[in-house]
């Protein structure tokens, strides 16, 4: 898997490497305006969530990260 560049934003780092701890799939898009990328199952393409460069807050959207990687960990693998 390449290497990804981090998210700007501490918190949202932070969910992301928790999301890829639970071999959830981090793809970073650069060339979609505020959209950073998605965080989705390695098996399937439809089940993804967003991840927005600039947040309107950090903190709540890391919880948004964490509440769908904790739905979605078991389908990672």
């Amino acid at each position: 898997m390449a290497e990804r560049s981090r998210h700007p934003k501490k918190d949202v780092e932070r969910a992301l490497s928790r999301a890829e701890a639970n071999q959830l799939k981090v793809e970073q898009n650069t060339n979609r305006g505020h959209k950073w990328g998605d965080v989705g199952c390695q098996d399937t393409d439809h089940a993804k969530k967003s991840v927005w460069s600039t947040p309107r807050n950090p903190g709540n959207h890391a919880k948004d990260l964490d509440k769908y990687t904790d739905g979605h960990k078991d389908h990672g693998r």
